[in-house]
């Protein structure tokens, strides 16, 4: 197997490749650096926060940077090299770092999955409410390889299910509609214009949320007059995502069957992205909805920090709840939810910060 160095291009390539992963709020948490062999991949302090109430500590960022590694490995499969993936975990979170190093094996491989990397994304739109078929689901399972952390893949369609967790997810948008911090995080991650969305690269651009106009014009409300979110009626929230929920095929949760660790949320991140492009080489639309998988991991690692003692607890029963609903053992955490269906391709697409704006390219 031949170690001999990448061009500056293929590595471009490569890095380009992992730019396209997700991320929480589309912020792009990684910092690279290249040398001749490979490159080395860390988060950004400034777009990895560990104030940031649904980062959790950066491991929502550590489980982007699973993605981003993913994504360079499939990449780089597919122009015959392998990827030797070396995790370095860190006293703290923020001194996370993985090095990526390239061997030619003259053998490509993992071509599906590569081609889809540029046009994965996030389809928010209303599905179709069409089952997908199992043999479909079990091409998603197909795809999870079989590491040194298991990460499953559980899924539910009986209504009476969805119903359960569409309230459980309701409340849990509750909570962060009426959290100081939380709300204020989800408006800062908004991109409000056209020029915002060019100009800064990242965020979440209003036209990716496939909004209604009346729901578009509350959130704009909100902004502006943010004392008036606390009248909001849960029920209002429900109201408005059961339809998203209900009218899909699958809820799905990615769960991980070891300690929760910065190599095991890594690792799930590399899995999700892999279930992530194989569902849409498949035509499937995904939807990632993360806020109580998020808020249920605060809970966990964290104990609950910055959460009420009434929120503690109304967050433990989600937790069971959401235990007893996709049948997840007491030695399984769920770290991804989405959901899986089909729709019409989304309207608009999250921008990219370009590859130059992360990464320091070795001298040659």
């Amino acid at each position: 197997m031949d170690t001999s160095p990448l061009s500056k291009e293929q590595i471009e390539i490569l890095i380009e490749a992992g730019a396209r992963a997700p991320s929480g709020g589309n912020m792009q948490p990684w910092i690279v650096a290249t040398h001749a062999y490979g490159i080395r991949v860390s988060l950004d302090e400034k777009r990895s926060c560990a104030s940031w109430f649904l980062d959790v500590d950066r491991y929502a960022s550590i489980f982007a940077l699973g993605c981003f590694v993913e994504n360079v490995s499939l990449k780089a499969s597919s122009l015959g090299l392998r990827s030797d993936v070396r995790v370095k975990e860190g006293k703290e979170t923020k001194d996370f770092s993985c090095e990526v190093v390239f061997h030619h094996t003259g053998s490509p491989s993992d071509q599906v999955l590569a081609d889809t990397i540029p046009i994965r994304t996030t389809n928010r739109r209303f599905f179709d409410g069409t089952l997908i078929a199992g043999e479909l689901l079990q091409k998603l399972q197909s795809v999870l390889q079989k590491e040194k952390v298991p990460v499953l893949l559980h899924t539910i369609y009986e209504e009476t299910d969805k119903k359960t967790l569409a309230r459980m997810l309701a409340d849990a948008d509750g909570i962060r509609m009426t959290k100081e911090e939380p709300f204020s995080q989800m408006m800062h991650e908004f991109r409000w214009s056209k020029d915002e969305v060019v100009q800064t690269k990242d965020g979440l651009d209003l036209a990716t949320l496939e909004l209604p106009g009346n729901a578009e014009q509350m959130l704009r409300l909100l902004r502006s007059f943010q004392f008036t979110r606390k009248m909001l009626p849960r029920q209002a929230l429900g109201d408005f995502t059961k339809p998203l929920l209900l009218g899909c095929s699958h809820l799905c949760c990615l769960a991980v069957d070891a300690p929760v660790t910065q190599s095991s949320i890594f690792a799930a991140g590399r899995q999700a992205e892999r279930v992530w492009l194989k569902a849409t080489a498949l035509g499937l639309a995904f939807h990632p909805w993360t806020t109580l998988v998020f808020f249920l991991l605060r809970l966990k690692l964290l104990h609950g920090e910055g959460f009420s003692l009434s929120e503690k607890k109304e967050l433990a029963s989600l937790d069971g709840k959401f235990r007893e609903v996709f049948g997840l053992e007491q030695s399984e955490t769920p770290v991804f939810l989405f959901r899986l269906s089909y729709a019409n391709p989304p309207t608009a697409r999250a921008l990219r910060l370009p590859v130059n704006a992360f990464t320091t390219f070795a001298k040659e």
